[in-house]
């Protein structure tokens, strides 16, 4: 009867009202109170029957107990009891086949749940933004900035951000052992990007649900400090005569690979990656050669691939701040370098209509303008 209640009652009216929490709750009432019954209900087929029938007859007591306190309920125990004693193996039957039952129900309900929460990080992780823009040519950061800062365009938007193509040929990541090497992807992110997904998701928070995490944890603010302030280093510190690795290829500057130091954040799996621990400093290796030394690994990030699982198959992420993206590739990191993303956050509470038209808008405008070839 309990079980009964559960199910056709508080369980439906916490589905239909999108009570999730109260609906998975409710489950694993019934999930334990099932196996509660089967176990006592096993108990006859096994060496401790005695026990299973003070066990059962306790119960069948105190359900009594507390139906006799009820008057309206009192002419209906004798029923009740003589329905349980004629239906005995009848009711066996049934309450087996309800607890398989409910078991599946209760099991595929939380697979499909814990289905659900995946794919809407993925997305989330994917498509970080209200409005996400992407091409596979480059940006007019200039004119697109102008025209989201437009006023008119200003009232439907909070906040956007641009993000630029990663350097990722002839790039090789290792460590001076090089027991294994990687082709990383090399971004660089600017602080205002943080600010944007922060507005969005929870974030540098001890959550299950924050959308950054750090390993090891670091605020916000040491996060931006990083993107605003950090500076590829140069130190006179002294350096071999001669290549000491065990593989001399790529070969090496030595003086620039041990005196250049680029501070670099990286993803939480890079150990695993070059088969390293607890290292910090590794060879990023171009025309040529740089040490990049970890501030922290990043775990998950929106919009990149981050992730602390050993990713040796694809491309790992590594993001520099613009200074020392420019330093290490000698490029400017102006409006003029090649944008592939632009991520928009609208304000909330907009209309259907002032949504169309800020979408609408947008698009018209990215498809006017004129695109720059990859160089």
């Amino acid at each position: 009867m309990a079980e009964g209640i559960l199910v056709f009652v508080f369980a439906v009216d916490a589905f239909l009202n999108s009570d999730i929490k109260t609906f998975l709750g409710i489950l694993n009432i019934i999930l334990i109170l099932a196996l509660l019954g089967t176990s006592i209900r096993s108990a006859h087929h096994c060496a401790l029957r005695s026990v299973s029938t003070y066990l059962s007859y306790g119960l069948s007591s105190i359900i009594s107990f507390l139906v006799t306190r009820v008057g309206s309920m009192k002419s209906c125990l004798l029923y009740a009891k003589n329905n349980a004693n004629l239906h005995k193996t009848a009711n066996l039957r049934l309450s087996l086949l309800n607890t398989v039952s409910l078991t599946f129900i209760i099991f595929a309900a939380c697979l499909l749940r814990l289905q659900v929460n995946t794919l809407n990080v993925n997305i989330k992780l994917s498509i970080p933004s209200d409005l996400l823009v992407t091409t596979s040519h480059s940006l007019d950061e200039a004119n697109l900035g102008a025209f989201l800062s437009n006023p008119q365009n200003k009232q439907f938007i909070r906040n956007y951000e641009f993000v630029g193509k990663p350097m990722q040929s002839d790039l090789q990541l290792t460590t001076y052992a090089d027991y294994e090497h990687v082709f990383p992807a090399i971004y660089f992110l600017r602080s205002n990007y943080l600010d944007l997904m922060c507005s969005l998701f929870f974030c540098f928070i001890r959550r299950d649900d924050a959308m950054i995490r750090t390993r090891p944890s670091v605020t916000k603010d040491q996060f931006k400090r990083f993107l605003e302030e950090s500076r590829v280093e140069t130190l006179s510190v002294s350096f071999p005569d001669h290549d000491v690795r065990s593989v001399s290829s790529p070969p090496l500057d030595l003086q620039r690979a041990y005196q250049r130091f680029v501070p670099a954040i990286l993803p939480a799996s890079i150990d695993s990656d070059l088969v390293s621990t607890h290292l910090n400093t590794y060879l990023l290796s171009l025309s040529h050669s740089d040490q990049l030394e970890k501030r922290f690994a990043v775990q998950k990030l929106p919009g990149f691939s981050f992730s602390k699982y050993n990713y040796i198959q694809s491309v790992p992420t590594i993001l520099l701040s613009p200074s020392s993206f420019s330093s290490v590739f000698d490029v400017s990191v102006s409006d003029a370098y090649p944008k592939d993303r632009l991520f928009i956050q609208l304000k909330e509470n907009l209309s259907d209509r002032e949504y169309a038209i800020i979408v609408d808008s947008t698009r018209s405008m990215c498809v006017s303008l004129p695109t720059h070839e990859e160089g």
